[in-house]
């Protein structure tokens, strides 16, 4: 079956905040193997939704980027 996909993709609210979503994450000093898992899954996420763009995929975000963006020099 052929993955869903869309001629372009906007992913907003992807700043350090907001991304990872801090509800999803068991917390480090309580389970850091859980922490890590649920880190992992909210990387995914966001990596399905930015893959699913065919053209072009926009990507926004207020104050500090996240964690999962990639860094480039400006």
């Amino acid at each position: 079956m052929k993955e869903l996909e869309f001629r372009r993709v906007a992913v907003t609210g992807a700043d350090a905040e907001a991304l990872p979503a801090a509800a999803a994450l068991t917390d480090k000093d309580e389970d850091p193997t859980a922490h890590a898992h649920d880190l992992q899954r909210e990387r995914c996420l966001f990596c399905v939704a930015s893959t699913r763009a065919r053209d072009a995929l926009y990507v926004s975000y207020t104050g500090a980027p996240s964690p999962f963006l990639p860094h480039r020099g400006v």
